[in-house]
């Protein structure tokens, strides 16, 4: 009989993002650190962080389409005469490897530019929901 209650639980598998939300929500529960902390102007400083991490990924992704491109005529457009910065398209296949190095050097910064804005995001949904709860207390009050 134990065997089939241990068999029927299910596992709850959680994000790293997820775990971090519910520590926020925690910590925000706290009354002196909501007050004096984690007030409006704190998170305007968030919203305005997160606006320019947002902005940092999008510009970062620009750069990363740009090696992506060279690797498609590289491959695609072998046999053309035509030339791209001073490069002719024949010889893009000799830089290969130096391309891929390019964006293995460029998925970095997205990679943290676009974890740290949804931490951001997180915060700032998290503190909307507590406030927004409290909020509601005391309308119907």
């Amino acid at each position: 009989m134990r065997e089939k209650e241990e068999v029927t639980k299910k596992h709850i598998w959680s994000s790293a993002l997820s775990s971090q939300k519910e520590e926020f929500r925690k910590i925000l529960r706290i009354p002196t650190n909501k007050e004096k902390i984690f007030n409006e102007d704190f998170i305007k400083e968030i919203s305005k962080k997160k606006e320019l991490y947002t902005a940092k990924y999008i510009k970062s992704l620009s750069f990363y389409a740009f090696p992506i491109l060279l690797l498609y005529f590289s491959q695609s457009l072998q046999n053309t005469e035509l030339s791209l910065f001073g490069l002719k398209l024949k010889n893009l296949s000799n830089f290969k490897e130096i391309i891929v190095l390019a964006l293995s050097f460029t998925s970095l910064p997205i990679f943290f530019y676009y974890s740290y804005s949804k931490k951001l995001e997180m915060m700032i949904e998290v503190w909307i929901e507590e406030n927004h709860e409290k909020t509601l207390e005391h309308s119907y009050q």
